[in-house]
């Protein structure tokens, strides 16, 4: 009738009438052709037969599914589109350093050894600001670096974060004591390794890692990560001492 064969592509229990079996043919030059069942179970594109008869109704309605397909088709490519346009831009699954608010960390103006499990601060809490793509951000905590600017230093530093700022109490040197207050906030921590310097001629030595894998759910309303220090063994810092850190995350 076509003057074109046919394939079968979708087929269904029942049409969109209630009246019978209904099924969508393709044709060789890639044309949608509506098409139903009669009662001896040939396949019809027009009403014939007697059987489950087409209509202009559901005739419309079937072509009328057939667009909604289409439409819903393009929507999903287009949204695939979106998806990888994001990803190559660097939105989902991109991994970048964040600098603190404050920056470098400036410790007070002492020589005062610290004892272990001390905090190591400039009076109050490291904000990485940004450190999330969006509020309620999601993702990883895969690295820190912290850079100081005294060559002779060899501390171990522990670094713990939190998705919101905490209560605890953040001044330098003083005991480091988490609180059950701050358990929802408290994501974590990180230990570095000692201090190390370079060369001859120096006058820096940091502090690394970057095989971390600290999963960071954000509270509502928030991009920013707070981070406080904590010292691991006895040091003796000198006076003013800076201290640069860098956190490396990676976005979901």
């Amino acid at each position: 009738m076509w003057g074109k064969k046919l394939k079968l592509y979708i087929a269904q229990a029942f049409d969109y009438t209630g009246s019978g079996l209904m099924m969508f043919g393709r044709t060789t030059d890639n044309r949608a052709v509506p098409m139903q069942v009669d009662s001896s179970g040939v396949v019809q594109t027009t009403a014939a037969g007697g059987g489950s008869a087409a209509t202009s109704a559901n005739q419309l309605t079937q072509i009328s599914y057939e667009s909604q397909i289409a439409a819903s088709t393009a929507e999903t490519n287009t949204h695939l589109i979106d998806l990888v346009t994001a990803a190559l831009a660097g939105v989902y699954g991109y991994t970048y350093t964040v600098a603190p608010s404050a920056n470098p960390q400036v410790r007070p103006d002492n020589a005062t050894p610290y004892s272990a499990n001390d905090v190591l601060s400039n009076g109050g809490i490291m904000e990485f600001p940004n450190a999330a793509r969006q509020s309620t951000g999601t993702g990883y905590i895969t690295g820190f670096k912290l850079v100081t600017n005294d060559a002779a230093c060899v501390a171990q530093i522990r670094v713990h974060f939190f998705g919101s700022e905490p209560s605890m109490v953040t001044t330098d040197n003083s005991p480091f004591a988490l609180l059950f207050a701050d358990a929802n906030a408290y994501l974590g921590f990180i230990d570095l390794p000692a201090f190390a310097t370079e060369g001859s001629g120096s006058d820096a030595s940091f502090a690394q890692t970057t095989d971390a894998r600290l999963p960071v759910i954000l509270p509502l309303e928030t991009t920013t990560i707070y981070a406080l220090m904590e010292t691991k063994t006895v040091f003796t810092p000198v006076a003013e001492q800076q201290f640069i850190p860098y956190l490396t995350v990676e976005n979901n």
